[in-house]
């Protein structure tokens, strides 16, 4: 069995950058939530307002720095591409959202917050500050 065939659900999460350059963490207090049942990451990322936009070379501490995962899972070794992961920037509060495929199972632990529209993304993020309207 291989694991993508099993990455349907995109959750999402805020980050923050971390002490170095293109790395992100994840603040304590930070929530995930399904934000698409069915779809990838290219899915959410063409339907983001013009305001978002992605973070080249992101990498997450926790995910990207550990070697088991980065060898094993196609979401961090490359093999997905932009369908697996990605960090994406809100300018310009400069707010930061990590965008990652999950497993079914691991969907049924989250809240869904479906991204339905353009408008609804900032609703979709657990802990989004109100930015009024994504336009």
């Amino acid at each position: 069995m291989e694991i993508e065939s099993l990455l349907f659900p995109v959750a999402a999460i805020l980050v923050e950058p971390a002490a170095e350059p293109e790395w992100f963490c994840r603040p304590d207090h930070a929530q995930a939530a399904v934000i698409c049942e069915y779809g990838d990451v290219r899915d959410i990322l063409l339907k983001l307002p013009e305001c978002w936009t992605i973070v080249s070379g992101a990498r997450v501490l926790g995910l990207h720095d550990d070697v088991d995962i980065t060898e094993a899972d196609p979401r961090f070794n490359g093999t997905l591409g932009e369908t697996g992961f990605a960090v994406v920037r809100h300018d310009p509060a400069a707010l930061f959202v990590m965008l990652m495929t999950i497993g079914a199972a691991e969907a049924v632990l989250l809240p869904k917050r479906p991204f339905l529209d353009r408008h609804s993304f900032n609703m979709c993020i657990p802990g989004m500050p109100d930015l009024r309207r994504d336009t």
